[in-house]
């Protein structure tokens, strides 16, 4: 990308967004394994933890059905408050 170009006109390739997540992750004292596809799963986990349906879930996160997206679902992986003390 040239200075005269914009990330808007050229668009950002897959490699340097991951670079930008962990840059960022890394910044903000979280694990740099962050990766488009773990926040992916993290929002859809939202969005069915706050009575988001999959389908919804599915078109929030651009994917062809629901069953790749089941298994973004984490909710089951997730520890409770009392289990982190």
């Amino acid at each position: 990308m040239t200075k005269s170009h914009t990330p808007a006109q050229t668009g950002l390739s897959r490699i340097n967004v991951c670079k930008m997540i962990r840059a960022r992750a890394k910044a903000a004292g979280l694990p740099e394994s962050l990766s488009p596809h773990s926040l992916r799963d993290t929002g859809i986990t939202n969005c069915l933890e706050n009575g988001g349906s999959l389908g919804v879930a599915r078109r929030i996160a651009a994917r062809s059905g629901s069953g790749t997206t089941k298994p973004c679902d984490r909710r089951g992986d997730r520890a409770g408050w009392g289990e982190m003390k």
